[in-house]
């Protein structure tokens, strides 16, 4: 595998993976040592290097740990790194697995890894594992560079040994308004936030667009999706140059097709496009083109770097890179650069982190000596979709500047080198188009198809599933080949697709068609036999929650369970049943008639509900009573989980933001409940509050809170804390602090319907 040329020289390498995996609730810890996939490449002394332990909290497929991964083979594989006391050093990628919703796993993990002799540790990935965690983070003994991109990550880092690896939430802010005001001209901008979790976006991007001399004609600020389509009803109507949508793919899809219905030609934008069209089908067609957005990085940067760490993450692992993969690849090669200088002391590294000062890596420059911070990146790219889930990278800011000489769009000069040890193939070249006429050229080797439509495939052959269409004309990037040129890999709805060269014409800008890398296709699939066993095999397929949030109200909560009879002979009489939590309420109904073999029916379980809570993972039993003999295999598939959440039906929710000290009303009754400080929140005329202790704001309900709000002051309220609140006339609801800064606070609140 090639490295990448950076304009600041920096050594590669191959990898190990220790996987520290999560085996009770009590996250107890083992570590294994597991091999990384490629042979030893490098010095011949490779024995008597030292091995330098890289920790992650995350998931072990993520696209970080996977930058992480890639970075660290390369590093491997070009003879490790050499430290200021002339120390040869190979890498080591120690994963501590820990799924998005764990939130009070990351203190043990933090131990785990550190107890393992890591040097640093990447992660958490998202501002929902860390800001609740931030103490923690801050008290590790390593340095920790996380994906987190809110502005309060650091108020209450007291270590000052948080680093963050992408920018902050502010970077694509001020972006996106620079490059709609001084490249588009936009002046009327409406804002449009559906989740709560964007409200730190929505607030800096509506104070840079003044600051800009921008006019925010509307801001629609909704808790969830239920009011939107009554709020954008009329939105074409308002005249704005560009609308911005903050929340769900969705809802931006909701928004979008309203103002498409009123023939609107403004400017759309919405901060996730690029997840979406990566994740969803919502954004994949002609309308969709020139929706813009913002992140980190972007697949399609097309740039030199951008274009060949692309195409090398493809060939190794299969997929489409995010943001975050590039962000940990970049990262590695940062901490590398940092160990060969400074060393491997835990002071030393933290200190060479702030001092770094790279001019480019994939992304942009590393210098948070810089910017004064301790933002390993403050690069955001502006793109645009181009339908078919495919993405553009159109522009680049570095530290809030626009990048004159981005490189997207431009021919890329070279070869992109394939993996080592790829086949050579000897076959014709493909003929090339030398003109693609009504379009823009493109600057990549770029598929057109000829024919009427063409099959999109899993695999390099006809015995591949089809995974989607594309009709004559539509263009796309080829990012690879098979070694004789008859099945061109292509980016399809941000997967990696194939199709036949036989029906497209090439456009090639620079003879980069020898450099696509050999790609091995998936494994050919194998058609099974499906074995019917003789007995009766009592399955539930599904189950179907109504209304899917219930209230504790007489209103019924109920759930139809869709059951069938897979085996090869008549079930008789059985029974379905559960016991509906919270409230222990047993509900069972019998299938007198049972199930032929083949047959599927449905039953309802109901149940109303008079208390609060989180129910995870709930089981629904077929074949209550084992009447029916199912065989060794049938009598071990009778279970099936349900997850849902009682709570109070929510009367309001809203955000506040106090640059000083104030009292507040946040019951809306005309009588001051709150009050802060500068320092401590204070419940005020009766009310009362809490700290939850397990509970965050997504899963904290209205029982939880009148349990927890017994107090009348909290002092000193972190980032990320979730509290109970009681109204002074009685009413409760739930409080999220969403930053800190100084004797500054801002949270976001709702209040129950009692």
């Amino acid at each position: 595998m090639e490295r990448p040329q950076f304009e600041r020289s920096i050594y590669y390498s191959r990898r190990r993976v220790i996987w520290l995996w999560s085996v009770t609730l009590l996250i107890v810890l083992s570590v294994a040592l597991v091999a990384g996939g490629h042979a030893l490449a490098g010095p011949t002394n490779r024995q008597s290097a030292t091995i330098l332990k890289i920790g992650y909290i995350g998931r072990a497929d993520s696209d970080l740990a996977r930058g992480l991964d890639l970075a660290i083979r390369q590093i491997n594989e070009s003879g490790g790194s050499t430290g200021p006391d002339n120390t040869t050093y190979i890498y080591e990628l120690v994963v501590a697995e820990v799924q998005p919703e764990e939130t009070e796993a990351i203190p043990e993990v933090l131990q785990a890894l550190t107890s393992a002799g890591v040097v640093a540790i990447f992660g958490p990935d998202t501002n929902d594992l860390t800001l609740p965690n931030v103490q923690a983070l801050s008290a590790a003994s390593v340095p920790i560079l996380t994906g987190a991109t809110s502005e309060t990550l650091y108020n209450a880092d007291t270590g000052s040994n948080i680093f963050r690896i992408v920018a902050p939430e502010s970077t694509y802010s001020s972006a996106i308004a620079s490059y709609l005001v001084e490249t588009l001209g936009v002046q009327n901008v409406v804002l449009i936030q559906t989740d709560l979790a964007w409200a730190e976006g929505v607030v800096s991007l509506s104070n840079v667009l003044g600051q800009l001399g921008a006019q925010i004609v509307a801001t629609i600020q909704l808790p969830d999706s239920t009011d939107l389509p009554n709020q954008i009803r009329t939105l074409a109507e308002l005249d704005a140059d560009a609308v911005i949508v903050y929340g769900p793919s969705q809802d931006a899809y909701t928004v979008f097709t309203q103002l498409q219905s009123n023939n609107w030609q403004g400017s759309f934008v919405y901060r996730s496009a690029q997840q979406a069209a990566l994740e969803s089908n919502l954004f994949d067609d002609e309308r969709s083109v020139g929706i813009l957005g913002v992140d980190s990085w972007s697949f399609g940067a097309n740039d030199a770097l951008g274009s060949t760490f692309t195409i090398q993450y493809v060939t190794q692992y299969g997929s489409i890179p995010g943001p975050l993969a590039v962000a940990g690849y970049d990262s590695i090669f940062a901490l590398d650069s940092v160990v060969r200088v400074f060393g491997t002391d835990a002071a030393a590294v933290r200190a060479g982190l702030t001092q770094l000062d790279i001019e480019r890596l994939v992304r942009g420059p590393a210098d948070p000596i810089v910017t004064d911070s301790r933002d390993l990146s403050q690069t955001a790219i502006i793109y645009e979709l181009t339908g078919s889930g495919g993405v553009q990278a159109i522009a680049a800011y570095d530290d809030g500047a626009l990048r004159e000489d981005s490189g997207f769009g431009a021919e890329i000069a070279g070869v992109v080198p394939g993996g080592e040890g790829n086949p050579q193939a000897t076959a014709t070249l493909l003929p090339t188009a030398t003109s693609l006429a009504g379009t823009a050229t493109p600057s990549v080797v770029t598929a057109t198809v000829t024919e009427p439509t063409l099959n999109v495939r899993s695999g390099p052959g006809t015995n591949y599933s089809i995974v989607g269409k594309l009709n004559e004309g539509d263009q796309v990037p080829v990012i690879g080949r098979n070694n004789d040129f008859t099945w061109l890999v292509i980016q399809y709805r941000g997967q990696v697709a194939w199709v036949t060269s036989q029906y497209v014409s090439i456009f090639d800008p620079g003879n980069l068609q020898l450099a696509l890398p050999i790609v091995a296709p998936p494994a050919t699939p194998t058609p099974s036999a499906t074995t019917v066993q003789a007995e009766p095999d009592i399955i539930i397929t599904n189950a179907a929650l109504a209304p899917a949030s219930p209230v504790p109200t007489n209103v019924l909560f109920s759930v139809t369970v869709t059951l069938k009879n897979q085996g090869g002979s008549a079930a008789g009489t059985f029974a379905v049943a559960t016991t509906f939590l919270p409230g222990n309420i047993y509900s069972a109904q019998n299938l007198p008639a049972g199930l032929a073999p083949g047959q599927t029916t449905t039953v309802t379980l109901s149940t109303t509900f008079s208390a609060t809570g989180n129910v995870n993972n709930l089981s629904i039993v077929a074949d209550l009573n084992n009447e029916v003999a199912e065989g060794a295999v049938g009598e071990t598939n009778n279970l099936f989980s349900i997850s849902y959440k009682v709570d109070h039906s929510i009367q309001f929710e809203q955000a506040r933001n106090y640059p000083g000290p104030a009292n507040d009303d946040l019951s809306a009754n005309g009588t001051q409940d709150i009050s802060w400080d500068g320092t401590n929140l204070i419940a005020i005329n009766g009310a009362l509050i809490g700290l939850f202790s397990t509970d965050n704001y997504s899963t904290a309900h209205f029982d939880g809170a009148v349990a927890t709000a017994t107090s009348t002051t909290f002092a000193n309220p972190p980032a990320g804390a979730t509290i109970a609140f009681r109204s002074d006339d009685g009413r409760y609801g739930v409080i999220r602090i969403d930053g800190r800064s100084g004797s500054q606070i801002n949270f976001t609140y709702r209040i129950y319907i009692p």
